[in-house]
Protein backbone atom coordinates (compact mmCIF):
# COMPACT_ATOMS: atom_id res chain seq x y z
CA UNK A 1 0.00 0.00 0.00
CA UNK A 2 1.24 3.48 -0.87
CA UNK A 3 0.65 6.30 1.57
CA UNK A 4 0.31 10.00 0.89
CA UNK A 5 3.39 11.44 2.57
CA UNK A 6 2.92 15.03 1.57
CA UNK A 7 1.33 16.07 4.90
CA UNK A 8 4.32 14.61 6.72
CA UNK A 9 6.84 16.56 4.68
CA UNK A 10 4.83 19.76 4.72
CA UNK A 11 4.65 19.47 8.48
CA UNK A 12 8.40 19.54 8.67
CA UNK A 13 9.45 22.83 7.07
CA UNK A 14 12.46 23.90 5.06
CA UNK A 15 16.18 23.05 4.67
CA UNK A 16 17.94 21.07 7.47
CA UNK A 17 21.10 19.55 8.91
CA UNK A 18 21.98 17.15 11.70
CA UNK A 19 22.63 18.76 15.09
CA UNK A 20 23.80 15.60 16.84
CA UNK A 21 27.37 15.02 17.88
CA UNK A 22 29.24 12.15 19.53
CA UNK A 23 31.78 14.54 21.08
CA UNK A 24 31.21 15.08 24.80
CA UNK A 25 30.86 18.73 25.79
CA UNK A 26 32.76 19.95 28.83
CA UNK A 27 30.73 22.57 30.68
CA UNK A 28 32.54 25.27 32.65
CA UNK A 29 31.34 27.55 35.42
CA UNK A 30 30.14 30.27 33.06
CA UNK A 31 26.80 30.12 31.23
CA UNK A 32 27.62 29.83 27.52
CA UNK A 33 26.05 31.81 24.70
CA UNK A 34 22.32 31.37 24.13
CA UNK A 35 21.19 28.81 21.57
CA UNK A 36 19.11 29.91 18.61
CA UNK A 37 15.55 28.75 19.09
CA UNK A 38 12.68 29.07 16.62
CA UNK A 39 9.64 31.16 17.40
CA UNK A 40 6.47 29.50 18.60
CA UNK A 41 3.29 29.80 16.58
CA UNK A 42 0.74 29.27 19.35
CA UNK A 43 0.45 28.10 22.95
CA UNK A 44 -2.53 25.72 23.26
CA UNK A 45 -2.37 25.31 27.05
CA UNK A 46 -2.12 28.79 28.53
CA UNK A 47 -4.13 31.44 30.29
CA UNK A 48 -3.69 35.17 29.89
CA UNK A 49 -1.35 37.14 32.14
CA UNK A 50 -4.08 39.08 33.94
CA UNK A 51 -3.87 42.68 35.16
CA UNK A 52 -0.57 42.34 37.09
CA UNK A 53 2.27 41.16 34.84
CA UNK A 54 4.69 40.64 37.74
CA UNK A 55 2.16 38.52 39.61
CA UNK A 56 1.61 36.52 36.41
CA UNK A 57 5.36 35.98 36.05
CA UNK A 58 5.59 34.66 39.62
CA UNK A 59 2.70 32.29 38.92
CA UNK A 60 4.21 31.16 35.61
CA UNK A 61 7.61 30.32 37.08
CA UNK A 62 6.17 28.67 40.20
CA UNK A 63 3.87 26.38 38.22
CA UNK A 64 6.75 24.26 36.84
CA UNK A 65 8.25 21.20 38.48
CA UNK A 66 11.68 22.65 37.70
CA UNK A 67 13.06 25.86 36.16
CA UNK A 68 16.63 25.58 34.91
CA UNK A 69 19.27 26.92 32.57
CA UNK A 70 20.71 23.99 30.65
CA UNK A 71 23.55 23.41 28.23
CA UNK A 72 22.58 21.56 25.06
CA UNK A 73 24.57 18.36 24.57
CA UNK A 74 22.62 17.17 21.52
CA UNK A 75 19.43 17.82 19.56
CA UNK A 76 17.79 14.58 18.50
CA UNK A 77 14.74 13.31 16.64
CA UNK A 78 12.16 11.06 18.27
CA UNK A 79 9.88 8.83 16.23
CA UNK A 80 7.90 7.28 19.09
CA UNK A 81 5.56 7.16 20.82
CA UNK A 82 3.14 8.35 18.17
CA UNK A 83 -0.53 9.19 18.12
CA UNK A 84 -2.84 8.94 15.14
CA UNK A 85 -3.02 12.34 13.43
CA UNK A 86 -6.25 14.25 14.11
CA UNK A 87 -6.96 12.03 17.13
CA UNK A 88 -6.91 13.40 20.68
CA UNK A 89 -7.36 10.10 22.46
CA UNK A 90 -4.47 8.91 24.64
CA UNK A 91 -5.54 5.32 23.92
CA UNK A 92 -4.29 5.92 20.38
CA UNK A 93 -0.69 6.26 21.63
CA UNK A 94 1.53 3.65 19.95
CA UNK A 95 5.13 2.50 20.34
CA UNK A 96 5.38 2.54 16.54
CA UNK A 97 3.51 4.18 13.69
CA UNK A 98 2.55 0.95 11.93
CA UNK A 99 -0.36 2.32 9.92
CA UNK A 100 1.31 5.20 8.10
CA UNK A 101 4.24 7.59 8.29
CA UNK A 102 5.49 9.40 11.34
CA UNK A 103 6.68 13.01 11.49
CA UNK A 104 9.37 13.05 14.21
CA UNK A 105 9.66 15.55 17.05
CA UNK A 106 12.72 17.06 18.72
CA UNK A 107 14.25 16.09 22.03
CA UNK A 108 17.21 17.77 23.70
CA UNK A 109 19.89 16.04 25.74
CA UNK A 110 20.92 18.71 28.22
CA UNK A 111 23.20 19.23 31.20
CA UNK A 112 21.81 21.35 34.04
CA UNK A 113 23.93 24.49 34.51
CA UNK A 114 21.76 26.45 36.96
CA UNK A 115 18.59 25.63 38.90
CA UNK A 116 16.06 28.30 39.87
CA UNK A 117 13.57 25.83 41.33
CA UNK A 118 12.99 22.09 41.55
CA UNK A 119 15.25 19.18 42.34
CA UNK A 120 17.38 18.99 39.20
CA UNK A 121 20.99 19.68 40.15
CA UNK A 122 23.90 21.29 38.33
CA UNK A 123 25.75 18.69 36.28
CA UNK A 124 22.74 16.38 36.03
CA UNK A 125 21.85 15.26 32.50
CA UNK A 126 18.28 14.81 31.34
CA UNK A 127 16.39 14.45 28.09
CA UNK A 128 13.74 17.07 27.39
CA UNK A 129 10.92 16.01 25.08
CA UNK A 130 8.77 18.19 22.83
CA UNK A 131 5.49 16.92 21.39
CA UNK A 132 3.92 17.47 17.99
CA UNK A 133 1.86 20.36 19.41
CA UNK A 134 5.05 22.39 19.96
CA UNK A 135 4.25 24.79 17.17
CA UNK A 136 7.77 25.84 16.07
CA UNK A 137 8.12 28.60 13.49
CA UNK A 138 10.03 27.98 11.36
CA UNK A 139 10.00 24.25 12.03
CA UNK A 140 13.50 23.11 12.99
CA UNK A 141 13.33 19.68 11.35
CA UNK A 142 13.12 18.62 7.75
CA UNK A 143 13.97 15.70 5.44
CA UNK A 144 15.63 14.55 2.28
CA UNK A 145 14.17 11.84 0.07
CA UNK A 146 16.79 9.62 -1.53
CA UNK A 147 19.29 12.40 -0.85
CA UNK A 148 17.19 15.14 -2.48
CA UNK A 149 15.50 17.89 -0.48
CA UNK A 150 11.92 16.97 0.38
CA UNK A 151 10.58 20.20 -1.12
CA UNK A 152 12.05 19.38 -4.55
CA UNK A 153 9.14 19.18 -7.04
CA UNK A 154 10.73 16.25 -8.87
CA UNK A 155 9.61 13.71 -6.25
CA UNK A 156 7.09 11.11 -7.34
CA UNK A 157 5.05 10.80 -4.16
CA UNK A 158 3.39 7.55 -5.28
CA UNK A 159 6.80 5.86 -5.40
CA UNK A 160 8.26 7.02 -2.06
CA UNK A 161 8.77 4.43 0.67
CA UNK A 162 9.35 5.24 4.37
CA UNK A 163 12.97 4.07 4.16
CA UNK A 164 13.58 6.68 1.45
CA UNK A 165 13.02 9.54 3.91
CA UNK A 166 15.89 10.87 6.05
CA UNK A 167 14.92 13.37 8.75
CA UNK A 168 17.35 15.73 10.44
CA UNK A 169 17.59 18.86 12.63
CA UNK A 170 18.46 22.24 11.17
CA UNK A 171 22.00 23.13 12.17
CA UNK A 172 21.06 26.74 12.95
CA UNK A 173 18.78 25.76 15.85
CA UNK A 174 19.52 24.24 19.27
CA UNK A 175 23.27 24.29 18.73
CA UNK A 176 25.20 21.93 21.03
CA UNK A 177 27.45 23.83 23.42
CA UNK A 178 24.97 26.68 23.93
CA UNK A 179 22.33 27.26 26.59
CA UNK A 180 18.55 27.41 26.83
CA UNK A 181 16.23 28.26 29.71
CA UNK A 182 13.59 25.63 30.43
CA UNK A 183 10.46 25.57 32.54
CA UNK A 184 9.88 21.83 32.89
CA UNK A 185 7.08 19.51 33.91
CA UNK A 186 7.79 15.93 34.94
CA UNK A 187 5.19 13.58 33.50
CA UNK A 188 4.52 9.99 34.56
CA UNK A 189 1.36 9.19 32.56
CA UNK A 190 1.25 7.71 29.98
CA UNK A 191 5.08 7.62 30.06
CA UNK A 192 7.79 9.26 32.18
CA UNK A 193 9.37 12.32 30.60
CA UNK A 194 10.59 15.85 31.24
CA UNK A 195 8.92 18.31 28.89
CA UNK A 196 8.19 22.01 28.53
CA UNK A 197 4.65 20.92 27.61
CA UNK A 198 4.27 23.65 24.97
CA UNK A 199 5.31 26.47 27.30
CA UNK A 200 7.74 29.03 25.81
CA UNK A 201 11.49 28.76 26.35
CA UNK A 202 13.68 31.55 27.71
CA UNK A 203 17.35 32.50 27.46
CA UNK A 204 19.94 35.09 28.43
CA UNK A 205 21.06 36.93 25.30
CA UNK A 206 23.29 39.93 24.76
CA UNK A 207 20.58 42.13 26.29
CA UNK A 208 19.80 39.82 29.21
CA UNK A 209 16.64 37.82 29.87
CA UNK A 210 14.46 37.17 26.83
CA UNK A 211 11.81 34.68 25.78
CA UNK A 212 10.97 32.56 22.80
CA UNK A 213 9.45 34.84 20.18
CA UNK A 214 5.67 34.88 19.78
CA UNK A 215 5.02 33.01 23.03
CA UNK A 216 2.14 35.33 24.04
CA UNK A 217 -0.01 34.98 26.10
CA UNK A 218 2.18 32.61 28.14
CA UNK A 219 5.37 34.67 28.14
CA UNK A 220 5.93 36.70 31.31
CA UNK A 221 6.53 40.36 30.50
CA UNK A 222 8.35 41.88 33.51
CA UNK A 223 12.07 41.89 34.19
CA UNK A 224 13.22 42.22 30.55
CA UNK A 225 16.97 42.24 30.23
CA UNK A 226 17.55 40.80 33.71
CA UNK A 227 20.74 38.89 34.31
CA UNK A 228 20.61 35.36 35.64
CA UNK A 229 21.35 36.63 39.14
CA UNK A 230 18.69 39.36 38.86
CA UNK A 231 16.06 36.86 37.69
CA UNK A 232 16.90 34.66 40.66
CA UNK A 233 16.41 37.65 42.98
CA UNK A 234 13.03 38.45 41.39
CA UNK A 235 11.87 34.86 41.78
CA UNK A 236 13.02 34.68 45.39
CA UNK A 237 11.02 37.85 46.10
CA UNK A 238 7.83 36.37 44.62
CA UNK A 239 5.09 35.57 47.13
CA UNK A 240 3.91 31.97 47.17
CA UNK A 241 1.21 31.66 44.52
CA UNK A 242 -1.50 29.23 45.60
CA UNK A 243 -2.75 29.05 42.02
CA UNK A 244 0.58 27.59 40.84
CA UNK A 245 -0.27 24.06 41.97
CA UNK A 246 -3.62 24.24 40.21
CA UNK A 247 -2.03 25.49 36.99
CA UNK A 248 0.65 22.77 37.14
CA UNK A 249 -1.89 19.99 37.57
CA UNK A 250 -4.14 21.42 34.87
CA UNK A 251 -1.32 21.47 32.32
CA UNK A 252 -0.15 17.96 33.23
CA UNK A 253 -3.68 16.56 33.13
CA UNK A 254 -4.24 18.15 29.74
CA UNK A 255 -1.01 16.56 28.52
CA UNK A 256 -2.07 13.13 29.77
CA UNK A 257 -5.28 13.52 27.78
CA UNK A 258 -3.39 14.80 24.73
CA UNK A 259 0.18 13.38 24.63
CA UNK A 260 1.03 15.63 21.66
CA UNK A 261 1.44 18.36 24.28
CA UNK A 262 4.63 16.81 25.58
CA UNK A 263 5.94 13.64 23.91
CA UNK A 264 3.88 12.23 21.04
CA UNK A 265 4.66 12.43 17.34
CA UNK A 266 1.98 12.45 14.67
CA UNK A 267 1.29 9.19 12.84
CA UNK A 268 -0.23 10.01 9.46
CA UNK A 269 -2.55 7.24 8.29
CA UNK A 270 -2.52 6.16 4.67
CA UNK A 271 -5.53 5.58 2.47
Amino acid sequence: MKFDRRPVILAAGLLLFSACSDEKIEWGDEIPQAATIPAVGSIPVCVGPGPDPEEWACLWYQSFDAVVVAGIDAANLEFAPSIIAHSNYPDDLHDECEVGNVAPVISLDVTILHTFSGELERGQTVTVRFGADQDWYPLPIHATINGIDADDPSHDWDEIEPEDIDWYVKEEFFEPGKHVGLGLFYHTDPIEAWSTTVQPLFFFGDDGLDYQERGFPCTPSPWPGASLEELEQHLEACPTMDEADERRESIKTNATNNPRNYIATNCFVGD
